[in-house]
């Protein structure tokens, strides 16, 4: 799961996607980490 930064523009020609929209991947993602558990994925907010 990635958060980005919205890129603003008109719906259906967004500006190009770059690393200023994009935050770093975290090595470790703490409570953000997405689980997987007895058949359930667990997706945090």
């Amino acid at each position: 799961m990635v958060r980005t930064v919205a890129r603003g523009g008109t719906a259906g020609s967004a500006p190009s996607l770059t690393t200023a929209n994009l935050p770093p991947i975290a090595s470790d993602p703490g409570s953000n980490a997405i689980a997987v558990s007895g058949g359930a994925v667990n997706v945090p907010n």
